[in-house]
Formats: structure tokens, C-alpha cells, sequence
């Protein structure tokens, strides 16, 4: 009796602490599961956050490992300029000849180069043709007795054969003699390693100093068919349906440059503050020679140029004749912030908040200018000045209304080309009956 009690009474207990126990998993089981949500959605955040956070230091690696290059690249580029002005003055005979000539790095002119109010320069930065020169170009103009108002300074893009010619004539008129050594074997070892890091020098400074090919512009209805001949209509139409994009934005294309191959361009100071190493152009003059900012060109004080007699310029939009009453007077007037120019270039002027763009298609000296002509008949130069000048100025058909002239002469070609084939076709078929 005894014994079947106990069994009964551990049954119990142990029914009740089984039941106590599945109660308090019932329990403990959606507390549980939330903490093992909240774990894995707090682990999510972690791991994302964590990526983000990767991703964003390998950006600013990447961000700086690409600015430490273009400033290691700027500092050789800088490197290369002054070794070239100083090769150069040192081998120049005098003062006045040693302080004319730089190879300067390019870059644009900004807003933060216009003059204050008051001087006439002010508010045409863009609309003009001077330069920001280094301080030297003022000593050569002090010392240099042919230089005479207006002053001029020829910019000219390098080419890389011509860095290599002077880099080789160079180590012509200055050969390198090795040091001394008891042993002729030592000797030759010696001249061969220095003729090897010459040539590696002279390849890396001529890579420096010469200026890369021109940026690629758009390209330009008018431009396109103003060179196209019209003979070869059905090629044309077919090469000019893909349009090439910018080479580079860093150079800001408003209007598409007159000549495309165009390799110098000339123009006055602006001031003489620029740094030794440096020049600051405006924009179309960058424009015109199809330079990016950072690029090497070479300046020269040049005294050569002619006086100018007549400009003949073709603007790009039937606007200008429209919009001014007086367009002949306003661009004399708007001339005179331009001390010369270039055949082939395209300048900027600016009247009532309005920029106009020309091409300066022929530039043309006085019949009394002309020489060994004889005949006192004007020439045509490459650059003339303004400044100073009995300059007139002869308007062209603009782009716009020549484009549409070109238009209307290649789709009437093309309708005779129709008929033709049609004609032809008809006879064929007469034939066959």
C-alpha cells in the first residue's frame, strides 16, 4: 500500500514538473525567436554598414591615389618647363634674346583675371586677346628696343619632333664627359650608362614638353559643309550621321574653331603676374589651338607682325544683323579689344549681354605694306594687328544662312541624282520590252 502511494505521488510530480517545464518553453520560445530577430537584423545592419563604409574608404583611396597623380604629373611637367627655359637662356648670347622665349604650362583665363573698373580691359577677359604673362616678358619688352606698342606674343603648340631635334642638338653642343678611371673597361661601362640615362632623360623631358594631339571638337554642320565637296554628297551623308562627341570637357566647345589645325595664334598682355612657369589664355584661343588646360605651349615676344588693312569675318549666326542696328560700327567698336588677328581663329565679341562668335577667314595688309609685290596691291598674312590700325572689316555670309545655301544645293542635287536613276531605269526597261 505504501509503495503503490509513492509510485502515485513521484507519478504526480512528475507529470507537474513536466508540465511546469513545456509551460515556461511556451513561453521563453517567442521571446527566443524576437531576440534571434533582432540579432540577425542587427548583424545585417553591421555587415551593411560595414560595406558602405569600405566602399567609401576605397573611394577616397581611389579619389586620392588619382590627385596624387595629377599632382606628381603637374610637378614634372613644371620639372621639364623650367630645365627647357633654363637650357635655353643659358645658351642665349644676350639678355634681350635669353628673356623673349619660355615654354609655359596652359592654362584658361577666369573672372578672377579681369581688371578693375576703370580699365579698359575690364569685362572683356573672354572677349579679347591678352594673355597673362610671367613677369620675364615685361623685362623683354624693357630691354628688347624692336618691341613696340602694340606688343604682341606669338602662341605656337610643340610638336614632338621638334622637342626631339632640340633635345638631341643640345647633347651635340654639350656631350657629357665621364669621369676618369684606372680601367678602360670601367670607362666604357661608365659612357654606356650615361648614354642610356641621357636618352631616358631626353625621352621623358620630350614627352613633357611636347604638346599631345588636339582635342576633338564636335563637329559642325557648317564647318563640315563648307569643306565637303559637294561631288561626294552620298559619302558624306553617310560619315556625317555619326557626330563625334567632346574629347574633353574640361575645355568648354560654345562655338566650334574656323580652322582645326590651326598651330599658332597671336596676342597681347594682359598683365604680367602670371607664375614663371605659367601663361593663361582665354578660352577661345585654347579653343583655337586644341589645348586642354595643363598643356605646354611656347610664347615668343614677336615683332614682325604687319599693320592690318582688312579683316574679313563670317559670323555664325544671321542674329548679329538682326538684333543690331548698326552691326559695322559696333564690331569696329568691339575690335578694339584686340591687338591682332589670326587667320582662321574664332573670336568672341560681346554687345548688350549678348556673345557673338566670327570666323576670321583672311586677314590682309596695306597696299603700301606689301612686299617685293611691286604692284602696291594688299597681301594676305597669317596675322596682322588691329591696334592702332585704319583696319576695315568685311562681313561674309554667316554659317547659318550658308548652311542652309549648301542645303538647299545638295538636296537639289540629289533630286537631279533621282531622276537620273529614274530616267536610266525607265530606258532599261524599254529596252527589255
Amino acid at each position: 500500500m505504501i509503495a503503490a502511494s509513492l509510485s502515485t505521488t513521484s507519478n504526480k510530480m512528475y507529470y507537474q514538473a513536466l508540465s511546469s517545464i513545456l509551460c515556461w518553453l511556451l513561453l521563453l520560445t517567442p521571446v527566443t525567436l524576437a531576440s534571434s530577430r533582432t540579432a540577425a537584423s542587427s548583424s545585417s545592419r553591421s555587415s551593411s554598414t560595414f560595406l558602405s563604409q569600405a566602399h567609401g574608404w576605397f573611394t577616397n583611396q581611389v579619389a586620392s591615389s588619382r590627385r596624387w597623380a595629377q599632382a606628381r604629373e603637374m610637378v614634372l611637367k613644371e620639372q621639364a618647363v623650367e630645365d627647357y627655359n633654363g637650357q635655353y637662356m643659358a645658351s642665349c648670347a644676350s639678355a634681350a634674346e635669353a628673356c623673349r622665349h619660355r615654354r609655359l604650362i596652359a592654362l584658361p583665363l577666369t573672372d578672377a583675371f579681369d581688371p578693375p573698373m576703370g580699365v579698359f580691359s575690364h569685362g572683356h577677359v573672354q572677349t579679347g586677346d591678352k594673355l597673362s604673362l610671367p613677369f620675364n616678358f615685361w623685362t623683354a619688352i624693357q630691354i628688347n628696343k624692336d618691341a613696340e606698342v602694340p606688343w604682341l606674343f606669338s602662341v605656337k603648340r610643340i610638336e614632338a619632333a621638334e622637342t626631339n631635334n632640340e633635345q638631341q642638338h643640345h647633347q651635340q653642343q654639350h656631350p657629357s664627359s665621364g669621369k676618369s678611371s684606372q680601367d678602360d673597361e670601367d670607362d666604357d661601362v661608365d659612357e654606356e650608362e650615361e648614354e642610356t640615362d641621357s636618352a631616358s632623360s631626353i625621352s621623358s623631358s620630350s614627352s613633357f614638353l611636347a604638346t599631345p594631339p588636339r582635342v576633338e571638337f564636335c563637329s559642325d554642320k557648317a564647318t563640315t559643309e563648307e569643306t565637303t565637296s559637294l561631288s561626294s554628297s552620298s559619302s558624306s551623308s553617310s560619315s556625317s550621321s555619326s557626330i563625334p562627341t567632346l574629347h574633353d570637357t574640361m575645355i568648354i566647345a560654345e562655338q566650334i574653331p574656323a580652322n582645326t589645325t590651326l598651330t599658332q595664334v597671336v596676342g597681347g598682355p594682359l598683365d604680367f603676374r602670371a607664375p614663371p612657369s605659367y601663361v593663361f589664355l582665354p578660352q577661345w584661343m585654347m579653343r583655337a589651338l586644341g589645348l586642354r588646360p595643363g598643356e605646354i605651349v611656347q610664347v615668343d615676344l614677336i615683332t614682325t607682325v604687319p599693320p592690318g588693312a582688312l579683316a574679313k569675318l563670317r559670323p555664325h549666326s544671321a542674329q548679329f544683323a538682326k538684333q543690331i542696328t548698326n552691326p559695322q560700327a559696333v564690331l569696329e567698336m568691339e575690335l578694339r579689344h584686340y591687338s591682332s588677328l589670326t587667320r582662321g581663329s574664332t573670336i568672341a565679341m560681346e554687345y548688350n549681354g549678348q556673345r557673338y562668335w566670327f570666323d576670321v577667314v583672311d586677314c590682309k595688309t596695306p597696299a603700301s605694306s606689301s612686299t617685293k609685290s611691286g604692284g602696291g596691291s594688299s597681301e594676305s598674312v597669317p596675322f596682322i594687328k588691329v591696334q592702332d590700325c585704319d583696319i576695315a572689316t568685311d562681313f561674309m555670309t554667316d554659317r547659318e544662312t550658308r548652311r542652309e545655301q549648301l542645303r538647299k544645293k545638295r538636296e537639289r542635287q540629289q533630286e537631279q541624282e533621282r531622276a537620273t536613276t529614274t530616267t536610266n531605269k525607265q530606258q532599261t526597261t524599254d529596252d527589255d520590252e
